[in-house]
């Protein structure tokens, strides 16, 4: 009786274990952003992104500044990116929200992403200000 009992809180444990996605995700991930406006490419340069873990499912991404003059985005640091679990190795960085300003300068947007295979493959948009247009990003590994 008394191993049975064992066996049944071991069992009880390990189906209790609970994941922690952000936590799993956590890192530095270097790769190439690229910048585009309409479908053109405005852009391109080796960047990395940081992601630190919020809680057991929330993250903090911070993405580098890129481009230059008027054709450029400033760092910024995205927090509340819910992270789902897919697989072993297999994460979701679900749609995110942006809304930051830089200078005068209110910028709007969203991201979304996934970690897969420890690889970071990240989408994200932001219209700066009154443009008309969005400018896009990508980064890949």
């Amino acid at each position: 009786m008394f191993v049975g009992l064992l066996v049944a809180g071991a069992a009880m444990m390990t189906g209790c274990k609970k994941d922690k996605p952000a936590e799993e995700v956590e890192g530095s991930y270097k790769g190439t952003l690229v910048m585009s406006v309409s479908g053109k490419e405005k852009g391109r340069q080796e960047a990395t992104m940081t992601l630190k873990a919020e809680n057991e499912e929330k993250a903090t991404l911070v993405i580098p500044a890129m481009g230059e003059g008027r054709m450029s985005a400033p760092e910024i640091t995205v927090n509340g990116i819910q992270v789902t679990k897919n697989t072993d190795k297999n994460y979701t960085l679900e749609e995110t929200q942006v809304e930051f300003k830089s200078g005068e300068t209110t910028w709007k947007g969203s991201l979304k992403g996934e970690v897969k295979d420890k690889k970071l493959g990240l989408e994200y948009q932001l219209t700066p200000g009154s443009m008309p247009m969005s400018i896009q990003f990508v980064f890949n590994m």
